[in-house]
């Protein structure tokens, strides 16, 4: 397969140093789907999958169907359980000036551009009984075809792995000094991707975070993702939204064969399972404007 400009420049010099977003993603389950699944089943079904919700999620398009852009192109490194997007280095301004003019408003729409992906990745990603939990850091970082290095990984890395107990992503304080200036502005509004929850802890306590939304903003923006279904109804009683959401969480979690047939979950997953629909049940239904 032939190599893209950026991707032979790779090649020849090694690494490409850069600034930007970073998430790191964890499968939830792994270990289970790895046990209970022949390799072939792990290499195809389940490895398309992700292939699939990492390319879907990544070249998502606006409403003239043109890429969503970023600062730099997204990118990804997929290894094992964990899913790493990462931007490319940022483009030039006359690059930009071509798409929105003078248009002020360009940069912030850029920044929340990364969260929404990561949105978008969580959701389909769900969607093939793949649960993710992420983390989404910002700083420096070099890249090369085959590896990734820099600080702005370890601290996605160790806010993923911390303490919460559900399908979620957090964004980490690296992250949250990028964002905090903008929502003074309300230029985001319309961008609502990012909000503040508690997010619950496995010790059973709550921190307010940051978080990336992944719930039907999502699926009814005007973005073309296709495959999800809506999780929220609006003539639905309460309780029976709740039951019906945490049955298919439930099934979402277990896919694969990741519990077998007639196996109770562990309290551990149970939890989970229960903090995931409290936090998708959070947002009443509405859309991306």
């Amino acid at each position: 397969m032939a190599l893209s400009k950026a991707d032979e420049e790779i090649a020849l010099n090694g690494f490409t140093s850069t600034e930007g977003y970073l998430g790191f993603f964890d499968i939830l389950g792994f270990s289970e789907l790895i046990e209970n699944n022949d390799l072939s089943y792990v290499t195809g079904v389940v490895s398309r999958a992700i292939d699939e919700a990492v390319k879907k999620a990544t070249v998502i398009s606006d409403y003239n169907l043109q890429p969503v852009y970023t600062q730099g192109e997204i990118k990804s490194f997929i290894f094992s359980d964990t899913i790493i997007l990462y931007e490319t280095p940022r483009k030039k301004k006359s690059l930009v000036k071509q798409r929105f003019g003078d248009d002020p408003d360009f940069t912030e729409i850029w920044i929340y551009s990364f969260f929404l992906v990561a949105g978008i990745l969580m959701r389909i990603a769900f969607e093939h009984g793949i649960p993710l939990r992420g983390a989404i850091s910002y700083g420096e970082y070099s890249y090369s075809l085959t590896n990734i290095f820099g600080r702005s990984i370890l601290e996605a890395y160790r806010e993923e792995q911390k303490k919460y107990s559900w399908s979620g992503c957090v964004v980490c304080p690296s992250a949250e000094k990028t964002l905090e200036e903008l929502f003074k502005t309300h230029i985001l509004d319309d961008y609502n991707i990012v909000c503040k929850w508690d997010v619950p802890e496995k010790c059973g306590e709550k921190t307010s975070r940051y978080v990336v939304r992944w719930d039907d903003v999502i699926t009814d923006a005007p973005w073309k993702i296709g495959g999800c279904d809506a999780l929220n109804s609006d003539s639905e009683p309460i309780e029976s939204f709740k039951s019906r959401l945490e049955s298919k969480i439930e099934t979402k979690f277990n896919e694969h064969n990741k519990v077998h047939r007639g196996k109770k979950l562990n309290p551990k997953e149970q939890s989970k399972i229960e903090n995931t629909a409290e936090f998708l049940m959070f947002f009443p239904p509405n859309t991306l404007n």
